[in-house]
């Protein structure tokens, strides 16, 4: 978990085929900048795990 008195920072996030297709984020740890970045991208986390069976479904959709 993060600290309450921690100052967020600017985390920059690249594209590893492209290093100069990049942008910016601002968090408080590097978990939260990549939570960011995700977002940024129309992209999100899901607040709880998958079950096996829901990972067992998305390795047969793959």
């Amino acid at each position: 978990m993060t600290e309450c008195n921690s100052k967020a920072q600017v985390y920059s996030v690249c594209n590893e085929c492209d290093p100069n297709d990049s942008f910016t984020v601002e968090a408080r740890s590097p978990e939260d900048a990549a939570v960011a970045a995700l977002k940024e991208l129309g992209w999100a986390v899901s607040a709880e795990p998958m079950s096996e069976k829901d990972e067992d479904h998305a390795k047969e959709v793959v």
